[in-house]
């Protein structure tokens, strides 16, 4: 379970716990819902899909997961991407760019994560 005490490189659980009330078995729930992909999947196909609007949603929520999360460097990236998306007219290599950079803290949060939110 992911509490007050674990030690996750890039999270930020006290802040997060902080959010939720010290409410160590939704933050894991959220987590394990977060670490599934969904978000993840979404932003891949809606930048796939080269639609600049969805894939600004798309970023917008895995922004706000990561955040609601303490999820700092994914809230970052995905802060940046989102902005891009909504300065831009076409998705283009550099929004592809910042989604590998996503899916690289998404892997590094997922294995750092595994040993607490083994059932």
């Amino acid at each position: 379970m992911l509490d007050a005490n674990a030690d996750v490189k890039g999270l930020n659980i006290p802040d997060a716990m902080k959010r939720l009330m010290n409410n160590a078995s939704l933050y894991t729930r959220l987590m394990k819902k977060f670490l599934a992909g969904g978000e993840l999947e979404a932003l891949k196909a809606a930048l796939e899909s080269r639609d600049v609007k969805d894939s600004a949603v798309a970023a917008h929520t895995m922004k706000g997961s990561a955040a609601n999360l303490s999820a700092e460097s994914i809230r970052v990236i995905a802060l940046e991407l989102e902005m891009s998306l909504k300065a831009s007219e076409a998705v283009d290599e550099r929004h592809f760019a910042m989604l590998s950079s996503v899916e690289e803290e998404y892997i590094s949060l997922r294995a750092a994560c595994k040993p607490y939110l083994e059932d």
